[in-house]
């Protein structure tokens, strides 16, 4: 998402710093933070971190609906009719959509799992496919260096906020090192306001 920037301000700031960037998501941030195996997560986590960790909220956002560019706006009859990709670790085909819609007695065509967000501009481009993703990634994918061709409109139904969290291990709260990181994590990263 905000990988290239992170990076940049990181190196400008500490040329010699190495980093080591592991996949990672919701289900298995948890029990690598609480191994060991990472230190600092960076995403879409829930709140069930171990008590080895502490976390903070970096932004709050809605949730929007990605498609291409050369397809018509989304509202909520359009989404429902047209085909969906759904980024999902897990590898099932039902979101956090899939139940607001149910509440709302509508229902959508996911027709693609897919395991991660990269893969989604090539995806659209040139379909009908659409995907609900979080504006701080809509942000990414719609920015000039992304490569065009992508557009989003807001979720044409009520859901909750999206949340990105930083959590790092406990046991690193006080390390100059990783205080620093997380610092430049908070100025890249934060939404103000």
């Amino acid at each position: 998402m905000a990988a290239k920037p992170l990076l940049t301000r990181i190196w400008q700031q500490a040329p010699h710093c190495r980093l080591v960037i592991r996949a990672a998501n919701y289900r298995t941030i948890p029990a690598m933070l609480e191994s060991g195996e990472i230190g600092l997560a960076l995403g879409f986590m829930g709140d069930d971190l171990p008590a080895v960790a502490k976390q903070r909220v970096l932004r709050r956002g809605q949730f929007q609906v990605l498609r291409a560019a050369d397809t018509p706006p989304v509202d909520l009859d359009a989404y429902c009719a047209r085909p969906h990709v759904l980024v999902t670790p897990r590898g099932d085909l039902t979101g956090f959509a899939d139940a607001a819609l149910d509440r709302l007695g509508r229902s959508r065509r996911v027709v693609l799992g897919v395991p991660e967000f990269g893969l989604l501009r090539q995806l659209l481009l040139g379909t009908d496919l659409l995907c609900t993703i979080s504006d701080a990634l809509v942000e990414a994918l719609l920015a000039p260096e992304a490569g065009g061709g992508l557009a989003a409109d807001p979720l044409p139904l009520p859901t909750q906020d999206s949340v990105m969290r930083m959590a790092w291990r406990t046991a690193l709260d006080d390390d100059p090192a990783e205080s620093w990181l997380r610092a430049q994590v908070v100025a890249v990263l934060a939404r103000r306001g």
